[in-house]
């Protein structure tokens, strides 16, 4: 740990890598469960047999167990608040439609993502962002804005030294974080035996409610933040697990500092109760949906219930506190894999290299594009 100018120790910035785990440990209990459940007996059979399904779908290798892959998510919503910032950005939100298609081809080691924005049922944005494997640049598309791919070095635009080494890993079937390389299936299989051995089966319970099962794990805050950093802490000193990274001293003290930032969290919460129950019914234990509840001060509970209300389409309901209601509609295609189209990268503009003619250009065209129209006042008024 290093020390400021005033001699207070500071934090260094190495938390890429501990967020991810946090993030596993407290959401994966409740959202893997809820997608790749298998049969279970008990309740924590439930929850520890979706953590495991999860775990062997996301450590599939790109370029070993997939070769292709085109993923398109499509996600809609609608928020009723009374706050009033929050209203004028709900009035878009709730007009709105966002797609993101993803494309990955690891033998011609090239990546295509598109972008869509509709607005009142129209298209007001759609836009191509192209990779090839050895190129140190991404070339950007944004129709109507240019009638050519924007070149953008990544290691200018971000400082990151790495650059694209993260995507070409994945090409080559590895996975690279900043971290270095990981070896993604042991790591997984550490965390999933962690976190099996770290849920007491007093944290469980089961019940029935209208003829389904209600499945459910509670635990206070105090709890939970127990539980992180035990697992935190065995993570930490597992020499095995720290041995799954390249760069294993700033994993270890990625870690040690999430282990103390769980010690310095406000204690404030720690007798409120942490809830998540997943519905089953029939032998199979198929899943109807999944709730989570948190206790705040003055009975302004967090609510949130996802359900899957046809294959590949999730319906998310959430009553969050200060901020209102939201509903959130995903819906996740697998697509057949297909040729990804070669760009031609010689006619690109170079956004570091544009003449004042681009430049002008690319203002005047974006006055004229029906994305800008719509926001224009939301901006205006200080949004």
């Amino acid at each position: 740990m290093e020390e400021n100018n005033n001699g207070t120790p500071t934090k260094k910035n190495k938390k890429g890598l501990v967020v991810v785990l946090a993030i596993v440990i407290i959401a994966l209990l409740a959202g893997a469960a809820y997608y790749f459940l298998r049969p279970a007996a008990t309740p924590k059979d439930v929850f520890v047999g979706g953590i495991e399904k999860v775990f062997e779908s996301s450590t599939k290798k790109l370029g070993e167990d997939i070769k292709k892959l085109n993923t398109t998510v499509s996600l809609s919503g609608n928020i009723e608040s009374s706050n009033e910032e929050i209203s004028k950005v709900a009035q878009y939100i709730n007009q709105g439609k966002i797609t993101y298609n993803v494309q990955l081809d690891t033998e011609a080691k090239k990546m295509l993502v598109n972008l869509g924005v509709d607005y009142q049922n129209e298209n007001i944005l759609n836009g191509k962002v192209y990779y090839a494997s050895g190129d140190e640049n991404i070339y950007v598309f944004v129709q109507d804005l240019y009638d050519k791919y924007f070149k953008v070095n990544v290691k200018e635009a971000t400082g990151d030294e790495n650059g694209l080494s993260s995507i070409d890993s994945i090409f080559n079937g590895e996975m690279s974080t900043e971290n270095g390389k990981v070896d993604t299936k042991k790591v997984a299989n550490i965390i999933k035996e962690t976190l099996k051995k770290n849920l007491k089966d007093e944290y469980f319970s089961k019940e029935t409610v209208d003829g389904s099962t209600k499945n459910t794990m509670k635990l206070t805050v105090g709890e939970l933040k127990i539980v992180a950093k035990n697992i935190l802490t065995e993570l930490k000193d597992n020499q095995e697990f720290i041995a799954c990274f390249e760069k294993q001293d700033e994993v270890k003290e990625g870690l040690e500092d999430a282990i103390e930032e769980i010690d310095d969290t406000n204690s404030d919460y720690d007798n409120n109760n942490w809830e998540v129950s997943i519905y089953t019914k029939g032998p199979k234990n198929d899943v109807e949906k999944l709730d989570v509840k948190l206790e705040l001060p003055e009975s302004k509970n967090l609510n949130m219930t996802l359900v899957e209300t046809e294959k590949g389409k999730y319906e998310l309901d959430a009553d969050v506190p200060e901020l209102g209601k939201m509903k959130l509609n995903i819906e996740v295609k697998e697509e057949a894999a297909t040729e990804i189209e070669n760009v031609n990268t010689a006619d690109s503009v170079d956004v570091n290299n544009m003449t004042q003619a681009d430049q002008l250009k690319l203002l005047g065209n974006l006055m004229n594009m029906k994305l800008y129209q719509y926001l224009a006042p939301l901006m205006q008024s200080g949004m």
